[in-house]
This record gives C-alpha cells, sequence and structure tokens, in this order.
C-alpha cells in the first residue's frame, strides 16, 4: 500500500493518496493532472481496469487535459470519478477529425460495483463546457449538464436522466434553456418532452430511437412565435436581410437509419415578415420598382407553405407568397443537394 505518493512524466503528473498496485491497476484514490497529452496505453494501464474501460473510449485518438481529475476505486469494487476532462483534436491534426471534443467535469460520477448478473451502473452529474460529441449526434459547442439517475451497462443498456443544454448548437441551429429528458429501456429511448428556446421562439418536441438493430427513429417537433431574422443569423449570416415572425411544425421517421429512407411532413407560416430580398422574390420587387416607381418597393410579407420528404427530395404541395399588392401561390420541389425546382 502506497501513501501520499506523487510522479511526474511529460504531459502528466500523478498523485496517490491511498494506494496499492495490482494486476488490475493502480487501486485506491488517486489524482492525476494532465496537459495536453496524448494518453498511451502505458499511461492508461496505470488506472483500475473499470476506469480504463470507460476512459479509453473517450480518449482514443484525442489530446487531454486535466486541472484534477480524481479516481477513487474503492475495495467494494465502486468507483467514483470527481474532476475535469478536457478532449483536444491530436496535435497537427489535418483529417478534420469530428470525434468527441470539447470540456467535462464529474461533480461526480460514479460506477457501482458488478451485481449478481454482473452489471454495473453509472450515475451522477457531468457537466459541458464547449463540448460537441461527434459525428453520431449533431450536438455541437454544448454548455450544460446531464443528470444521470442511472445507466446500466452491459448486453441490454438502460438509462434515466435529463440533459438541461444553456447554449448549444443542434443542426446548425442555436438551442437555448432547453430540458430533455431521456428514459431508455429494452432498446427503446425515449425524449417524450423536449422544451427549448430556438430563434427566439418556444420549441417543444418529442423523439423515440430504437437502439437495438435495426435502428430506426420517429419523431416531432414544433417551434412557436420564432425570429426568422435569427434563423436567418445560424443558417446564412451573409444572406440577404429577412425579418418575420414564424411557427413551423414537422412529424418525422427512419425505418433504417439512412438518409434515404427519412420521410417527414411539416409546416411554415411567417407573419408581419420583410421577405422581398430572398431570391426567389428579388427580381419580382425589382421589376416592380422600376415599372411602378414605387418607393421603397414592395415586399412579400407573409409566407405559408406545406411539404412533404421522401426519397431526399422535399415536396412543396402549397407554397403561398403574399404582400400588400398582390399574391404569389408556387409549387415546386428542393432536393437534400440543393437543386430546387419551383414554380411560381
Amino acid at each position: 500500500t502506497l501513501h501520499g505518493v506523487k510522479g511526474e512524466a511529460p504531459g502528466i503528473r500523478i498523485a496517490l493518496d491511498t494506494a496499492r498496485a495490482s494486476t488490475g491497476g493502480i487501486a485506491g484514490r488517486l489524482t492525476l493532472h494532465l496537459e495536453e497529452m496524448e494518453p498511451t496505453p502505458q499511461v492508461l494501464d496505470l488506472l483500475p481496469d473499470e476506469a480504463r474501460e470507460i476512459l479509453a473510449d473517450w480518449v482514443e485518438g484525442r489530446r487531454i487535459s486535466s486541472d484534477a481529475l480524481t479516481i477513487d476505486a474503492r475495495a467494494d469494487g465502486s468507483l467514483r470519478f470527481d474532476g475535469d476532462l478536457v478532449l483536444l483534436a491530436p496535435q497537427d491534426d489535418t483529417s478534420n477529425n469530428e470525434a468527441a471534443r470539447g470540456g467535462l467535469e464529474m461533480r461526480p460520477l460514479l460506477l457501482s460495483a458488478a451485481d449478481a448478473t454482473d452489471r454495473r451502473t453509472l450515475s451522477g452529474r457531468i457537466l459541458f463546457r464547449g463540448f460537441s460529441f461527434g459525428d453520431d449526434i449533431p450536438l455541437e459547442d454544448l454548455d450544460g449538464e446531464a443528470r444521470l439517475e442511472f445507466l446500466h451497462l452491459g448486453d441490454d443498456p438502460a438509462a434515466r436522466g435529463t440533459l438541461r443544454i444553456e447554449r448549444a448548437k443542434l443542426l446548425d441551429l442555436t438551442v437555448e434553456d432547453a430540458t430533455i429528458p431521456v428514459d431508455w429501456k429494452q432498446g427503446i429511448l425515449r425524449a417524450d418532452r423536449i422544451a427549448g428556446t430556438v430563434a427566439e421562439g418556444r420549441l417543444t418536441g418529442r423523439l423515440i430511437l430504437h437502439t437495438r438493430e435495426p435502428v430506426a427513429y420517429e419523431g416531432s417537433a414544433r417551434l412557436e412565435a420564432f425570429r426568422v431574422e435569427a434563423v436567418r443569423e445560424d443558417l446564412a449570416p451573409t444572406g440577404p436581410p429577412v425579418s418575420g415572425l414564424g411557427n413551423a411544425w414537422i412529424e418525422f421517421q427512419n425505418r433504417s437509419g439512412e438518409t434515404r429512407d427519412l420521410t417527414a411532413r411539416g409546416g411554415l407560416t411567417i407573419r408581419d415578415g420583410n421577405l422581398g430580398d430572398l431570391p426567389v422574390a428579388a427580381n419580382i420587387f425589382a421589376f416592380f420598382a422600376e415599372v411602378l416607381a414605387v418607393d421603397p418597393p414592395p415586399r412579400f410579407e407573409r409566407a405559408d407553405a406545406d411539404f412533404t420528404l421522401q426519397g431526399e427530395v422535399v415536396t412543396f404541395r402549397r407554397l403561398y407568397l403574399a404582400g400588400p399588392l398582390f399574391d404569389m401561390p408556387g409549387r415546386g420541389t428542393i432536393d437534400l443537394g440543393g437543386y430546387a425546382d419551383l414554380v411560381f
């Protein structure tokens, strides 16, 4: 048994409060101080087996830093993590690697001893600071916290908890003050009461994810009283100026996880807007401004659209633009590659 032992190597300092060496790494209480180091198998081998199994997936292919990460491997086989961990891209990385990155704080995170069926359970609280999950989850630059009531590990995982978002990017849209309760059991993950703020509007929604093969998902979302100019700022900050107050809804499903199998239907309304500089309307207004000598030129103030998505093509069953001087009904399609075929 070791007490008060300290060691140091490039990028890492380790302090052993009370620890003992074993074939499964160091057991006991240890604190790591890390500075942009790339964790080698030799470094990971110092950790208790259970800690190594959890951290190895997080840090693979990353550099890591920590002001202080304490790991307490207890005599009953349980573990306690307390402290911070920052995931960074490898030095001189030019591969556009989309693995997870950003800061985590475990306050604390507990891993139970194995039960009679050899199953372990995670519970606790994790803070996120500018965290991005990578390719699998389109949530980036997350500031918030996850409260994990339980996460049963093993062949039949299950979990219950809540993700609270202070601010994040979801599919390039800024999400604020959001709450996502999650319940996962028997291969189905449910988030039934999603609520938050997007583009100054109120977002509500639900998501069901089938986590066993074949992977599938379905859900719905509604965004009420959002500001069009806030959406533009997120999605097209260098695009033409537009404004207005909008409402939108969508229902979607996918039975394979592949983009080609995604289907959806939804609707959009915009009121009290200035939509005249949208590309579809700009030439029309330039013509009216010159012929009618109107100053300022007329503008579209309202928009309505109903759409479906199938086979990677969005079909507008109804597309309607209106202003003080005229109305313009339309229809057409836009594929997910950006090719548009619209008729007014």
